[in-house]
């Protein structure tokens, strides 16, 4: 049935998204946030 295509299907992609660009995407993000949340701390503390 389509549940037990979807098991595979999403287990599929997970493990081929492990070994593929995916990561540096979300590396990526997850810098930009972390910079975002930088830059948000020091303009309140220049504001406070």
């Amino acid at each position: 049935g389509l549940a037990g295509g979807i098991g595979p299907l999403l287990g599929g992609t997970i493990r081929d998204a492990t070994d593929s660009w995916t990561w540096v995407v979300i590396a990526a993000a997850a810098a930009l946030a972390l910079a975002a949340v930088q830059m948000r701390s020091l303009a309140a503390e220049t504001a406070g």
